[in-house]
């Protein structure tokens, strides 16, 4: 009975060490996903597609006085869309909102929930505006494709157009082929023609 017991004890022990390991790994696993897709990642590779882009990650950490060097302008503005605000990151319409919060043109950005405001000594939100507001519509449209790319945006929202189908093609205008024409117009003139500098089109009678 004390054996049985004994090996019962080992394999239950086993089983619950076994359950322990995989949720261990699990939680890992979680965490190094969460890790690799922080808006202090995703804004790295948004720097190397926009490399001369404004880091301002000068600010100063309240708690070791040290520069928090991952807080860049990027990377509080992917934490301001995606967790402030919630939006998606697969919708340039959506980024394109968050800079409208920006520009001043939408919703206004409360500093005591913007990016930094609880690590960092100063608030960076103002700094921020201003360089955002800084940025021609070009250089604000390369942000918002950089921010597409990373996440993937393009697959999402079908950027790639689709080819047009074969029957909606242009077919080829075979000389004395009046199928070519659309119903209740009159043919095209042939290249060169003079009734090409009528006004009316060539349509109307000449006078004999």
């Amino acid at each position: 009975m004390t054996k049985r017991l004994s090996q019962w004890q080992r394999t239950l022990g086993w089983s619950v060490g076994l359950v322990l390991a995989v949720g261990f790994q699990g939680s890992l696993g979680s965490l190094c996903w969460a890790l690799s897709d922080s808006p202090a990642t995703q804004a790295e590779a948004v720097y190397r597609k926009l490399p001369d882009f404004p880091l301002e990650n000068q600010y100063v950490r309240a708690d070791n006085n040290k520069q928090a060097t991952e807080s860049t302008l990027i990377s509080r503005f992917i934490y301001y869309h995606t967790t402030v605000k919630g939006r998606s990151t697969l919708s340039r319409l959506d980024w394109k909102i968050s800079l409208a919060d920006y520009l001043g043109l939408n919703e206004f950005l409360q500093p005591e929930t913007y990016p930094g405001e609880n690590f960092l000594k100063s608030n960076p939100l103002q700094n921020d505006q201003a360089r955002i507001r800084s940025l021609n519509r070009v250089q604000r449209d390369a942000l918002v494709q950089a921010l597409v790319d990373v996440y993937g945006g393009s697959r999402a929202t079908g950027a790639a157009s689709a080819p047009l189908p074969a029957a909606s093609q242009a077919r080829p205008t075979v000389p004395g082929d009046r199928t070519a024409q659309p119903s209740g117009l009159a043919p095209l003139a042939a290249p060169g023609s003079a009734s090409l500098l009528d006004p009316s089109g060539g349509t109307s009678s000449q006078s004999s």
